[in-house]
């Protein structure tokens, strides 16, 4: 008999102020859940809107909020909570991607996002996921063009090319631990 445990658990880092994302949130998040076995965890900014909140609920999606309020938007801070939380489903692989992001590649590229899944168990370390130019494409044209630029200039500096804005990235089990054990940076 298979063993139908989860392999990969998503974790999302979260920051909605006008709850622009609720939509697609009651529209994918119940298949979103279903795709990574049930273990999706978002942590979310304080400045999440409540229309937001109320989607997450309804998807019954487990979520955090930051623990203070501030003007300050920490999302090294939301990024490394939505690890641990991850890691609390005892999965062999965390897929870090931010809610919006997996949000519209649910809506866009529901199957290869499914194949993402399926593959991404059978890595060890750090695995980076960055954009085809088709999927690059389907982005309003002012996330396009500023993150054209940051992309232009990592590439240059790594001296190949990278989506290095793809907000999109998984490590095994022990890695995760290992990252989250040894960074002290907590901004973006």
């Amino acid at each position: 008999m298979k063993n139908y445990l989860p392999k990969v658990s998503l974790a999302s880092p979260l920051h909605d102020p006008e709850g622009r994302l609720a939509y697609l949130i009651r529209k994918h998040g119940k298949h979103l859940k279903t795709m990574y076995f049930g273990s999706v965890a978002v942590k979310m900014t304080n400045g999440t809107h409540r229309d937001t909140i109320k989607a997450l609920d309804s998807a019954k999606i487990i979520y955090e909020s930051e623990p203070k309020k501030s003007h300050y938007v920490s999302m090294g801070i939301t990024y490394k909570g939505a690890a641990k939380m991850a890691l609390k489903f005892k999965t062999r692989y965390v897929h870090v991607c931010d809610f919006d992001r997996i949000l519209h590649w649910i809506d866009k590229y529901p199957n290869e996002l499914r194949d993402t899944i399926e593959y991404l168990p059978s890595n060890y370390g750090l695995t980076w996921i960055g954009r085809t130019q088709r999927a690059f494409e389907t982005h309003p044209r002012t996330q396009r063009e500023t993150e054209s630029i940051v992309n232009i200039l990592a590439s240059q500096k790594a001296g190949q090319d990278i989506d290095i804005m793809s907000g999109s990235f998984g490590f095994d089990e022990r890695t995760a631990k290992l990252l989250l054990k040894n960074s002290k940076k907590n901004d973006y």
